[in-house]
């Protein structure tokens, strides 16, 4: 067993069509950095009989920061919404909208196994924007975008991600970056006693 992960590489997105309820083909994404996201969730205490009666906490995903090298001409227009002018430059208007997209990624383990996860249903914001002059020497940073990771009903069940490892065998993990997996369930047999 992995006793922890590392590394975050072979990034891809696939745009989620709301009209079809699908996703496109992956695409990769060059120069993957970071992925931050902090739990989106809250704790709800029930009282009864003059104490806790029921805690529960609810999970609304994750929000956070996708931190890439750069961002190329395929990624601003397919998924932050820019045009293409007359001209061949790129032109970011302040009406557009994001895509929703599923995110996929891998993560190694530190006994040597490949972890590959989606997160079915992502949008982002723009990042930030600063450019330094050159100095004494080179200034390299990455492009910082905020991420939302909510919930998509897949197969009647609300699910944020799934994750697959090397050690699992079947054609799953081999064509991971291929078409956006979608989990399967078999329903199970009541047991009668």
């Amino acid at each position: 067993m992995d006793k922890m992960l590392f590394g975050f590489r072979n990034i891809y997105y696939a745009l989620y069509n709301e009209v079809t309820d699908d996703y496109d083909t992956p695409v990769h994404i060059a120069g993957g950095v970071n992925l931050t996201l902090a739990a989106n969730s809250s704790n709800s205490t029930f009282y009864a009989d003059d104490s806790p009666y029921v805690s529960m906490y609810s999970n609304n995903g994750f929000t956070g920061t996708i931190d890439l090298a750069n961002l190329d001409d395929d990624f601003l227009i397919n998924v932050m919404g820019y045009e293409k002018d007359d001209g061949g430059g790129l032109v970011q208007l302040s009406n557009s909208i994001a895509k929703s997209f599923a995110l996929i990624f891998e993560l190694t383990g530190t006994e040597g196994t490949i972890y590959r996860t989606i997160f079915y249903y992502c949008s982002i914001g723009i990042s930030d924007y600063k450019q330094e002059t050159i100095a004494d020497s080179v200034v390299l940073s990455a492009k910082t975008l905020p991420i939302t990771v909510t919930p998509k009903v897949i197969a009647g069940k609300s699910i944020l991600q799934y994750t697959i490892s090397s050690k699992d065998t079947g054609n799953v993990f081999s064509n991971f970056f291929t078409s956006v997996y979608l989990p399967n369930f078999t329903p199970s047999t009541p047991q009668h006693g």
